[in-house]
């Protein structure tokens, strides 16, 4: 039956040319479970409340989003691991940057305790002293782990940017000073 329903599935969406994203995934969400629709909303509200933390420059609000054991994987840089290292750049941006983000979710899937999402993020940094402004064009993948309270907490995340890296001023290493 679920193999029927995916070929049923398919076929509509053909059939609804240029549509298709939309009607795809409002017709599979009539075979989620109210489970997975709960944990699919509280995931999308993890990048809400870490969005809104983001432009309030609550690091606190922010750093209770990530897992102790978190690895970031940014452009042009080598992989950072755990969450005091992560989380530095985070602290470095709120420190000297007024930052403006708006982060649009593309797609989520639960499976369990684990889940990812795919992300599109925009970001302008304005600098609160000398450094330089930077803009950011982004997409990104985080991957996520149910804590013991049952929260969603941040482990990976991995992004990159739409503008070229010779035209790109967003220079992320410079967070790390």
């Amino acid at each position: 039956m679920e193999h029927g329903g995916k070929l049923c599935i398919e076929f509509f969406c053909r059939l609804m040319k240029g549509k298709e994203k939309v009607y795809q995934k409002n017709i599979i969400s009539l075979f989620m479970s109210p489970d997975t629709r709960a944990n699919e909303a509280a995931i999308r509200r993890w990048h809400q409340d870490v969005e809104d933390a983001v432009n309030n420059e609550d690091y606190d609000a922010y750093s209770s989003h990530w897992a102790e054991d978190m690895i970031w994987m940014p452009p042009n840089m080598p992989p950072m691991y755990g969450k005091d290292n992560c989380l530095e750049m985070a602290k470095n941006s709120f420190e000297h940057y007024n930052v403006e983000q708006k982060v649009t979710v593309e797609e989520v899937v639960v499976s369990g305790d684990i889940a990812f999402s795919r992300i599109f993020s925009k970001e302008k940094f304005s600098p609160k002293g000398d450094a330089q402004a930077m803009e950011n064009d982004g997409k990104n993948i985080f991957t996520f782990r149910r804590g013991p309270d049952g929260s969603w907490l941040g482990v990976h995340c991995i992004w990159n940017s739409n503008i070229p890296p010779d035209a790109s001023n967003a220079r992320f290493d410079e967070l790390l000073e």
